[in-house]
C-alpha cells in the first residue's frame, strides 16, 4: 500500500495474508511527512482491506521502546508476547520484539 501527498511518496506498508490472518511487516513515513496522518492513513487502509478480505486478525512485531507503539496501540492494537533479544543494534546493543494483534 502507497501513501502519497500531493504527488509525492510520502510512505508505504507491506502486508501478508494467509487464510483469516495478515500481518503487518513493514509500515515507514517519508520523515519530511511525519506527523501528518499518513501512518493512521495506511493503517486504517490496510484495516479496511483487511475486512473486506475476511481477515480476522491483524499482527505485526516491533521493537520494544520504537515510537510506532503508541501508533499501534491507539489504533486498537494490544500486546500479545516478547521475543527476548530478538533485534540486535549496529553496535551491539539487544533488544526485545513485541508481538501485537488487533482484531478486525
Amino acid at each position: 500500500t502507497l501513501a502519497f501527498i500531493d504527488d509525492e511518496p510520502a510512505g508505504f506498508a507491506l502486508v501478508r495474508s494467509v487464510a483469516d490472518e495478515a500481518e503487518l511487516l513493514l509500515l515507514a513515513v517519508d520523515p519530511s511527512f511525519r506527523r501528518r496522518g499518513v501512518a493512521t492513513a495506511l493503517l486504517r487502509g490496510i484495516v479496511d482491506d483487511g475486512r473486506a478480505g475476511g481477515v480476522a486478525d491483524l499482527h505485526l512485531e516491533v521493537r520494544a521502546g520504537n515510537d510506532a507503539v503508541r501508533l499501534y496501540t491507539a489504533h486498537g492494537f494490544a500486546k500479545v508476547g516478547e521475543r527476548r533479544g530478538y533485534y540486535r543494534g549496529k553496535t551491539g546493543q539487544v533488544y526485545d520484539a513485541h508481538t501485537y494483534r488487533r482484531a478486525l
